[in-house]
């Protein structure tokens, strides 16, 4: 699988593992299905969330971009995208800028929050 050398892969799969995982519980806590007494994150955690899991899918592209020049890109556009949207979401959010989207709910940010921690994973076995 891995050799013990690789720090991208492991770096990878602990955090892609730990932001599917925090992903899954709040969506699942949010929708219903399970009843876990942990208070439901406000806006501004969730888009920090985001904010960090994308960077860690931005570093995971760099470090793919030698052997996998597509699975790299792809990575670096997703995550490029989903940080610079939810930075300015945050800075909308904490009112350092006028600007906010009217569909962007807790639920979306938890299923975008599912999906970067996916590819964060994916990435992990790509060398």
């Amino acid at each position: 699988m891995f050799e013990v050398g690789e720090a991208k892969s492991w770096i990878s799969l602990v955090g892609g593992a730990v932001v599917i995982a925090v992903g899954t519980i709040l969506l699942l806590m949010s929708s219903g299905i399970v009843d876990l007494p942990l208070p439901s994150p406000s806006l501004v955690v969730m888009l920090v969330l985001l904010a960090v899991s994308s960077v860690l899918l931005i570093y995971d592209g760099f470090m793919a971009f030698g052997m996998h020049v597509m699975w790299g890109l792809f990575s670096l556009i997703i995550g490029g995208l989903v940080l610079v949207g939810s930075v300015a979401l945050l800075l909308g959010a904490l009112g350092a800028i006028g600007f906010t989207l009217p569909f962007v709910t807790l639920l979306l940010l938890q299923i975008l929050l599912v999906i970067i921690g996916a590819l964060i994973l994916i990435g992990a076995f790509m060398f």
